[in-house]
């Protein structure tokens, strides 16, 4: 168990999240039933749940979109990377990292590498 890394999960619910201890200390953002429409109160609590997170915590996309859309937005904002832990819905309930580079995104997509189809 990699206790120096923090897995970040959006909403404290019913569901079992003991697969995700063996990537890091789970850290619950929000606990029981949201107001999915009061974003800002959401957004704050990434923020606070996210302040000492680091580039190489995780996100597990579980639960509301709009949860999973502000974690990942906060998550990306701070770290310009994005490390998620996807379940993989099987009977031992692991999960599997994807990592999704964002400052290397922007780049592409504001013409700072140059892309595959320019090279036909």
């Amino acid at each position: 168990m990699n206790q120096q890394r923090k897995v970040f999960i959006p909403n404290r619910g019913g569901h079992d999240y003991s697969g995700v201890t063996k990537f890091g200390t789970p850290i619950y953002v929000t606990e029981g039933r949201v107001n999915r429409f009061d974003t800002t109160s959401l957004y704050r609590d990434f923020i606070a749940a996210m302040a000492d997170s680091t580039p190489d915590d995780y996100l597990v996309p579980a639960g509301m979109n709009v949860l999973n859309a502000i974690g990942a937005a906060v998550f990306a904002r701070l770290h310009g990377r994005l490390n998620l832990l996807v379940y993989k819905g099987d009977e031992e309930g692991t999960y599997t990292l994807r990592t999704v580079d964002i400052d290397s995104l922007m780049d592409l997509a504001e013409g700072k590498i140059s892309n595959a189809h320019d090279h036909q």
